[in-house]
């Protein structure tokens, strides 16, 4: 089926002379499967895995073994890493709604409004007050 398809897309291409899009999918995949699925191929597969005539003896034991455990189990949602956890914990945190944690007070110095710059001359900025924030006293 794959050389198939790819025979057909090419063939696609060059009879119309552009690329194939979503609304020529039916058409060259049509052509692919006839050309692939032909009653010959059909019997071979069948006969490749022993379906028919049935033959047991087509699939070895050594192929029909369960395959290594190579993946590892999740659960959904998966978990965040620990510094996307506490980013998102601070984003979500509200006071109204924490019970038994201490408050810390942060209060933000005002920027000064001339900040000198080494070689230079002063430049003025306005003066910013960042005011203040409050934070749990423990990391979640």
């Amino acid at each position: 089926m794959k050389e198939a398809w790819k025979e057909e897309i090419n063939a696609f291409e060059l009879r119309t002379g552009r690329a194939m899009k979503k609304g020529d999918f039916a058409e060259v995949f049509g052509k692919a499967f006839l050309k692939a699925f032909t009653p010959e191929t059909v019997q071979a597969a069948f006969r490749a895995t022993g379906i028919y005539p049935f033959n047991p003896d087509v699939i070895t034991e050594k192929q029909m073994k369960p395959s290594l455990v190579t993946s590892t189990k999740a659960t959904f949602p998966l978990p965040r890493s620990t510094p996307v956890h506490r980013v998102m914990a601070v984003s979500h945190y509200q006071p109204q709604t924490d019970i038994g944690n201490e408050l810390i007070h942060f209060t933000f110095p005002p920027i000064p409004k001339e900040l000198p710059i080494s070689g230079t001359s002063t430049p003025t900025r306005p003066s910013v007050d960042l005011g203040s924030v409050s934070a749990p006293s423990s990391t979640p």
